[in-house]
């Protein structure tokens, strides 16, 4: 096991999208490990999640509890993981996006290199107002959101949980992501 303290970010895929988790040092605020993939039944997604999880010694994994995810809470909670249920609302993922745009533009979250998935679902992510002039963030029609959204989760909890260590998350943001790749 590596050393540190590590969460887990995780969004289930649905029929055509693809499930991704990230493992995020609390410390630091670097990503460290993932898994990203598709076409896996419910019954073998919670192994291979809890495996990931147990290799690092994740403190919990934060996902979104709303329609498959509850079941999927479930399995993993049986794979003796800690669990830790995000409602997705529009103020909830805007709140989250922004974070992490900030936490971006501060260079206080370090992504994988190699994870050119994710700096692709970044650079297409947008920002459109809404009536009332709420911000509903989501990837162009015919992409994919799927790693944006285990990373806000992931980098929003660790950062939420790094703040007991003196890590403190950046308040507000914008609407669009500049990363630098290391």
């Amino acid at each position: 096991i590596p050393d540190g303290r590590y969460i887990m970010g995780l969004d289930i895929g649905k029929l055509h999208d693809y499930t991704v988790a990230y493992v995020v040092d609390i410390n630091t605020g670097e990503f460290v490990d993932m898994d990203r993939f598709s076409g896996v039944d419910y019954t073998t997604l919670g192994p291979r999640i809890a495996g990931l999880y147990h290799d690092y010694g994740c403190q919990t994994i934060h996902m979104d509890a709303s329609g498959v995810g509850e079941p999927v809470m479930d399995m993993l909670r049986q794979e003796n993981c800690s669990v830790s249920p995000f409602k997705f609302t529009n103020e909830s993922k805007s709140r989250i996006i922004a974070g992490m745009a900030a936490e971006i533009e501060h260079k206080r979250v370090h992504f994988l290199k190699e994870d050119t998935q994710l700096f692709k679902e970044l650079g297409l992510y947008e920002g459109n107002v809404v009536s009332g002039g709420a911000i509903r963030y989501s990837a162009p029609s015919g992409y994919c959101d799927d790693c944006v959204i285990a990373a806000a989760v992931a980098a929003a909890s660790a950062l939420q949980q790094g703040e007991d260590g003196g890590r403190q998350m950046v308040r507000g943001g914008g609407p669009y992501f500049r990363v630098d790749q290391h």
